[in-house]
């Protein structure tokens, strides 16, 4: 590292060789702190033990050349050494980098874009929940059935379902003489995608996508009853389970804009006192149409929704007021049913949202003002949605974004969102 010029091996250090020597040894020093977590105990103790001999001699400017020259050689090859012997092996990098994209996957989750599961059927038909198609001989009273003469398709129809429908077909025949003793609903891959599970009496499982509440439409009535044994070979639950539209949400948007009339926007509910839900859970998150926003006066006259007098314009909502194919009926006052308080399959209390019915007079029917960060909410689907006329306005605090895109399945509503 020192000039070859010299005349004297025991002659001191030129002014040039003491700055080459004491960059060396801020080089080394740095070495040691970047290469802290790679070298071992023992290279780390003899590469400091040289660096402070190498010091000690350069402190002194009496120091002959010759003594600087193979202590620094020295140094130099314990550094490379080092290095080449402390390379982290493939499984550290990557895991290292598994961690780091997952950091970065949780802000952007966070601040910017979110992907949530639509689980009913609120917003239909602009966004799909997940729906079970039961066959009619096992459950005629089903909102929604199978064709008559449904068939379990072939493996490969079955795959082509899966991947553009997100359909999953479901039979379940009984091994033996059996009960279904217990019917449980889980959650998969970051708890996106339900899934219900029944335990059989003789503790078999058997699984079908979707959540409690659509997966029992499956089922026999004498299961969800509890009631009554299946024979070997009787048809437990039959038909086919359409999985929500995955939706991705837009969580910076409303940073820099406000919430728009006819908006698809997702809320939590957390302090709005109208909705009532399991204490287990906390707070969910729903998808709705805005179709009120701070200052507008709002009233219903089936099928349509009026803002401040007149029928409102905006395509989502005047989509809906037109009550034309699937979005029949329109807008209306009260709901086809009033869910109650129920007892679940394994009786405990589950809490479902209290609604419009004959005891609690709907929202609407005369014109309601929206206050200041007040926003109003309805599904689509206007005779099946709790929304705002049964539990208020949503406060701004409340929204998390705006429904942008359904990013799968392919077959239903694949695309933006209006």
């Amino acid at each position: 590292m020192f000039t070859k010029q010299e005349a004297d091996p025991s002659s001191p250090l030129r002014r040039k060789e003491r700055k080459e020597a004491k960059l060396m040894s801020k080089g080394v020093a740095r070495f040691l702190r970047y290469n802290d977590d790679r070298l071992s105990d023992e290279q780390k103790v003899e590469i400091s033990e040289l660096l402070g001999d190498f010091r000690q001699k350069l402190a002194d400017r009496q120091t002959p050349r010759k003594e600087f020259e193979p202590l620094a050689k020295k140094l130099d090859q314990k550094c490379h050494k080092a290095v080449s012997s402390a390379r982290p092996s493939w499984l550290r990098e990557n895991v290292e980098m598994f961690f780091v994209a997952i950091a970065i996957a949780l802000a952007f989750k966070a601040y910017f874009y979110e992907m949530f599961t639509i689980p009913t059927g609120s917003m239909q038909p602009t966004l799909h929940g997940i729906i079970a198609y039961p066959t009619p001989d096992v459950n005629p009273l089903s909102e929604y059935n199978a064709d008559e003469d449904y068939e379990k398709p072939n493996p490969v129809r079955r795959i082509w379902d899966g991947f553009w429908y997100g359909r999953t077909h479901v039979e379940w025949i009984a091994p033996e003489e059996v009960m279904v003793v217990d019917l449980e609903e889980k959650r998969r891959f970051f708890n996106m995608f339900p899934y219900t599970v029944a335990t059989l009496s003789n503790g078999d499982t058997l699984s079908a996508p979707g959540t409690y509440s659509r997966v029992s439409d499956l089922l026999r009535t004498e299961v969800v009853a509890r009631r009554g044994s299946f024979q070997e070979g009787e048809t437990i639950a039959r038909g086919y389970v359409d999985r929500g539209d995955k939706v991705i949400v837009n969580k910076w948007l409303y940073h820099w804009k406000p919430p728009a009339r006819s908006d698809v926007f997702v809320f939590g509910t957390r302090g709005i006192s109208g909705i009532q839900v399991n204490p287990a859970e906390g707070s969910q998150n729903y998808i709705k149409r805005l179709v009120g926003v701070p200052g507008d006066t709002l009233q219903l006259k089936p099928p349509l929704l009026y803002v401040d007098g007149d029928p409102a314009d905006d395509f989502g909502i005047k989509r809906v007021g037109e009550a034309e194919g699937r979005y029949a009926p329109g807008y209306v006052l009260e709901l086809r049913e009033t869910p109650v308080k129920v007892e679940s399959y394994d009786q405990r209390d589950t809490y479902r949202r209290s609604v419009v019915g004959k005891d609690n007079p709907p929202a609407l029917h005369e014109p309601w003002d929206l206050g200041d960060g007040e926003y109003w909410a309805m599904g689509d689907n206007s005779d099946g949605s709790s929304d705002s006329r049964a539990f208020g306005p949503v406060p701004d605090k409340n929204i998390k974004g705006k429904g942008s895109l359904v990013a799968w399945p392919f077959g239903h509503n694949f695309g933006w969102i209006r």
